[in-house]
């Protein structure tokens, strides 16, 4: 058996962010995550409380990761856009989603959603990962410097 470079990969960043509450919703990544003895607390979200978007506040407090697989591919698209939505900004936490070529999710959406994809392995299995922290780079024109140009005042005509 040869191992998936996407899972591999999902190990590696598991093990960089050192969560100490990982929400899960696929029970694949589940038991990777209990057979590597993570040490973190894991709770599975099922594909029932992510039809409703039923997530009370005690059941996902301190979620440092979402972790997305299989369960998301049990609705529609539009359904997985929604949820992808609500967990992302109602947790403000980092998302790893794990996901095939069956999958209607393409990479267009998950540029849109703010995602990027780390890995693609052979076997069409694609990672995609979303952090707040990186989500907005840094650039030069955005700064007080640029936004006024008052220098530029009684030159122009706009």
């Amino acid at each position: 058996m040869t191992t998936n470079n996407a899972l591999s990969c999902m190990m590696h960043i598991i093990e960089e962010i050192k969560p100490s509450h990982v929400l899960v919703a696929s029970s694949q990544i589940e038991e990777i995550l209990k057979d590597a003895k993570a040490q973190c607390v894991i709770q599975a979200l099922p594909a029932s409380k992510m039809l409703d978007l039923q997530l009370n506040s005690d059941d996902v407090k301190n979620v440092d990761l979402v972790v997305l697989g299989e369960n998301l591919n049990q609705l529609e698209h539009a359904k997985m856009i929604e949820v992808i939505g609500v967990l992302r900004n109602h947790l403000n936490a980092k998302m790893l989603i794990l996901c095939n070529e069956a999958s209607t999710l393409s990479f267009s959406d998950m540029l849109s959603l703010g995602f990027k994809r780390e890995e693609q392995d052979e076997s069409g299995l694609m990672l995609y990962s979303y952090d707040i922290a990186s989500y907005n780079k840094k650039r030069e024109w955005n700064n007080s410097r640029f936004w006024a140009n008052p220098e530029n005042f009684n030159k122009y005509r706009w």
